[in-house]
C-alpha cells in the first residue's frame, strides 16, 4: 500500500479567518498549486474557536470544502473539555506544556493520558507539540499520542530544505521497510 501524499499544515491568525475573501483565497490558493483540499489542515487557536460560537460555522464551511482542521496550542487558557463535542474540527494539538510536564510529573502524564483518551472518544486526533527529547517522545506515544511535531523530528526550514527532507525521509522508509522484506525472505520471522 502506498503511503498518503503529505499534508501542509497553516497557521491561521483569527484576523486572517476574519477577512471577507479569507474562503475566496483558499479555493484560489488550492486551486493554483493544485492541492486537495483534504491535505490542507489549517490551525485555529483555541482562543478563536472557543471564544466566539459564530466561528463554528465558517469551521463547518472549510470542513465542507474537505480542509482538515485542528485547534492550536491546546490547553492555553481557554480549554472547556465540554466545546470539544460541539465544535467542528478534526485535531487538537497539546501544547508543548502539557508535553513537556509528563516528563517531571506522573500526575500531568495522567492529565495528558485523559485528554487522549477524551479525544479519542470524540473521534479527534491529537498531535503532541514541541518535542524535543525522546522521552517526551515516548511518553507522548505510551499516552496515546499517535503524532508529535517539534525539534526532535525537524527543526523549522525552508521550503528547499524542507523538499530534500521528505526526499530522505521517503527514501529511509523506503530502505527500511526494503530490509524487512528481504530480512523475511531470509528466513527471520516477523513479532506481532
Amino acid at each position: 500500500m502506498a503511503p498518503e501524499p503529505p499534508f501542509i499544515a497553516v497557521n491561521v491568525s483569527p484576523i486572517q479567518f476574519g477577512t471577507p475573501d479569507f474562503f475566496d483565497n483558499i479555493q484560489r490558493e488550492l486551486a493554483a498549486n493544485g492541492l486537495p483540499a483534504s491535505r490542507l489542515h489549517l490551525e485555529i487557536t483555541e482562543g478563536a474557536v472557543l471564544s466566539d460560537e459564530a466561528v463554528w460555522g465558517d469551521l463547518q464551511r472549510l470542513r465542507g470544502m474537505g480542509i482538515q482542521i485542528a485547534i492550536d496550542d491546546f490547553g492555553t487558557g481557554y480549554s472547556a473539555l465540554s466545546y470539544l463535542g460541539r465544535v467542528p474540527v478534526d485535531r487538537i494539538k497539546l501544547d508543548r506544556q502539557f508535553v513537556a510536564s509528563m516528563t517531571a510529573s506522573h500526575t500531568q502524564r495522567d492529565l495528558v493520558e485523559g485528554i487522549v483518551q477524551l479525544t479519542r472518544i470524540l473521534e479527534l486526533e491529537v498531535i503532541a507539540e514541541g518535542v524535543e527529547t525522546p522521552q517526551e517522545r515516548d511518553l507522548a506515544a505510551e499516552v496515546g499520542c499517535r503524532y508529535g511535531q517539534g525539534y526532535l523530528f525537524a527543526p523549522p526550514m525552508p521550503a528547499e530544505a524542507l523538499m530534500t527532507w521528505m526526499t530522505e525521509q521517503r527514501d529511509r522508509v523506503a530502505e527500511l521497510a526494503s530490509a524487512g522484506q528481504a530480512g523475511r525472505g531470509h528466513g527471520r520471522g516477523e513479532t506481532g
